[in-house]
């Protein structure tokens, strides 16, 4: 059996499937909303196919090779293929990925198996409502296909480029509403509040407040979306560089990039490393939800930071059978293990 090519026709499917998506999304909301759904289930099975074909099937004992080419099986859902990917490949989808996929299933779901209110009066504040979320949806995606899943998908990185461009399109369901607010992100300025670029929507339009010393919230106030970053300098400009995720960032000014072992060495300026008590020793640890495969958390103002998907957890400790420093409190490791022990 030739799992690579039935990839990449599960990939080149996902693909069609956004791409209609998005072409759709004027004329004809609900199917626009179907198929984009549909486009991230087969991105998630193509992805699991690389770990085992018998991982599409609901039931992975019941898989048969016949019934898998003709496609004649109930196929896994996506709750299921996050659950396979995490425990299978420690692919890193986080909480807040999971929880905008599943709110789309949800409007998937009503335009499908029931009914949605795209006949509604106030058609123009669910199309906002419902760009904004496929928005956050595409980004998500398109962040593990171009950097978790890169090795994966890499023969597809031209099309996912050419998606990216259609998304940036849908922009324009959202510039009424970044005028009328306007006057309300100037005021936020002149408040002494940092406004920033939307990774979401892409206009300037997300008010950033500190949580815990660089990591920072970002609320848009025209998409309504929420995301974390950390804050670092730019070692050429001294500007101002955003991480999103990975430790990874450019700076808006020279585009200058820097990765983890930048961050943790430039935050090591200004804060203490994370210290194993019971050793004596300093470094990075790893993290436990995430289960990102470098030592992403380090101490800061008494907690404990990952680097990567920005969780902020009380304590650490040593697992029990590699004795690598975890974030967060002991799993039974000396049994399942840590991210130290896969890596």
């Amino acid at each position: 059996m030739n799992t690579q090519e039935i990839k990449k026709d599960l990939t080149e499917n996902a693909l069609k499937f956004l791409t209609q998506s998005i072409n759709e999304f004027d004329e004809n909301l609900q199917f626009s909303v179907i198929h984009f759904f549909s486009s991230i289930e087969l991105f998630f099975k193509a992805r699991l196919l690389d770990e085992h074909w018998t991982l599409l099937y609901e039931k992975p004992e019941e898989a048969q090779s016949g019934n898998f080419l003709m496609g004649d099986f109930k196929s896994v859902t996506l709750s299921s293929s996050i659950k396979r990917l995490r425990n299978i490949s420690q692919a890193g989808i986080t909480q807040a990925e999971e929880q905008c996929f599943q709110k789309i299933r949800l409007h998937r779901n009503k335009a499908l198996h029931f009914f949605h209110t795209f006949h509604r009066p106030d058609l123009a504040s669910l199309k906002e409502e419902i760009i904004s979320l496929q928005c956050q949806g595409w980004q998500f995606l398109y962040d593990l296909l171009l950097k978790k899943w890169d090795p994966h998908f890499s023969d597809f990185r031209e099309r996912v480029y050419e998606c990216h461009h259609l998304m940036l399109g849908q922009r324009k369901y959202l510039t009424k509403k970044f005028e009328l607010k306007k006057s309300e992100i100037e005021f936020a300025k002149t408040s002494g509040i940092e406004v920033n670029v939307c990774r979401i929507c892409g206009f300037q339009s997300s008010l950033l407040r500190e949580i815990l010393g660089p990591l920072f919230q970002g609320d848009c106030i025209v998409c309504e979306k929420c995301v974390t970053l950390i804050t670092v300098t730019c070692p050429r400009c001294s500007g101002k560089i955003y991480s999103y995720e990975m430790g990874e960032g450019v700076c808006g000014s020279c585009s200058e990039k820097v990765d983890l072992a930048y961050m943790k060495e430039h935050l090591d300026e200004d804060c203490t490393s994370l210290s194993d008590l019971a050793a004596g020793e300093g470094g990075a640890a790893y993290c436990s939800l995430c289960e990102f495969r470098e030592e992403c958390v380090i101490e800061i103002q008494e907690e404990y930071l990952c680097l990567n998907c920005h969780t902020i957890f009380k304590d650490f400790y040593r697992c029990g059978s590699c004795y690598s420093r975890v974030s967060g409190e002991d799993d039974f490791s000396v049994m399942n293990g840590c991210p130290g022990c896969f890596y």
